[in-house]
This record gives C-alpha cells, sequence and structure tokens, in this order.
C-alpha cells in the first residue's frame, strides 16, 4: 500500500513538473524548463558522464590491465582491456549495458555474455572501480582503481 501510494505520489510529481513554466524576469515571456519527453536531471547527467575513459588498473598476477570503456547516450557501452606482460590471448573485449543507482552517482556495468557486472562510481572526469559490495576501495592503492575521461 505504502509503495502504490509513493509510486502514485512520484508519478504525479513528475507529469507537474514536466508542464511548468519559468518566467524571464527581464521580459516576462513565459520559456519551457523542461523538455515533455525527458527529465531534465536525466539530461544533465548525460552530458557529464557520457565519453571514453581510460587508465591502468590493478592486476593479481601481472603489472596492470590497460583498460578503456566507451560510455554511450543509450546507456550501452564497450570496455577493451589489455592485460601487461602477459602470453597468449592478453586482449579483451566486451560490450553491454548500463544500469543506474536512483541519484545517478553510481552505475554497473553488465556484459553481454558470462562475465561478472562491475560498478564504479561516478565523479567529474573520472570514473572510479568499485568493490564487490559497492564501496569505494581505500588506502594506498585507491587512486588506481579510477579511470579518466579523454
Amino acid at each position: 500500500m505504502k509503495k502504490t501510494i509513493l509510486m502514485a505520489a512520484a508519478a504525479a510529481f513528475v507529469l507537474t513538473s514536466c508542464e511548468k513554466k519559468a518566467e524571464n524576469v527581464e521580459t516576462q515571456e513565459p520559456v519551457s524548463v523542461v523538455d515533455e519527453t525527458h527529465d531534465s536531471h536525466e539530461m544533465a547527467a548525460t552530458e557529464s558522464w557520457v565519453g571514453t575513459y581510460a587508465g591502468t588498473l590493478p592486476c593479481a598476477d601481472c603489472p596492470g590491465i590497460e583498460t578503456e570503456i566507451m560510455l554511450h547516450h543509450d546507456n550501452t557501452y564497450m570496455k577493451s582491456e589489455k592485460y601487461l606482460e602477459t602470453e597468449g590471448e592478453n586482449e579483451l573485449k566486451e560490450d553491454g549495458t548500463i544500469t543506474w543507482n536512483a541519484d545517478k552517482t553510481q552505475f554497473t556495468l553488465t556484459p553481454n555474455g558470462d562475465k561478472a557486472p562491475a560498478s564504479f562510481k561516478v565523479s567529474e572526469g573520472k570514473i572510479t572501480l568499485l568493490n564487490a559490495d559497492g564501496t569505494e576501495v581505500t588506502g594506498e592503492t585507491a587512486e588506481t582503481y579510477v579511470l579518466v575521461k579523454k
């Protein structure tokens, strides 16, 4: 019951907020604030996270994993990894979907296929690989889990 009421209240808020207009103070002309087909927060967030991120992530049995992740507007991604100083097949590519948390500060990359998902925190100009439990790595190695936007 509570969940239904909360969902109804949220839907009502979204519907009414899409219809609101702001006034230009100088000319007193109405100006549209929100495109009726998109949430303004979602549009703003899209501009900040879309792009290519690169860096070298830690590796248990090699010097590092050169990683590049391309995040797309349509909530898909492409990732390439190169395991440094290893023999055999050392380059991997994957693609899949992006799933966001409620406030768009973290997302999970879910690969097409049987690989495990990976979660990241979004910051200005970078993304940070998170632990399996969704927490940030701390300590001296914390910066080695960061990929920087190109």
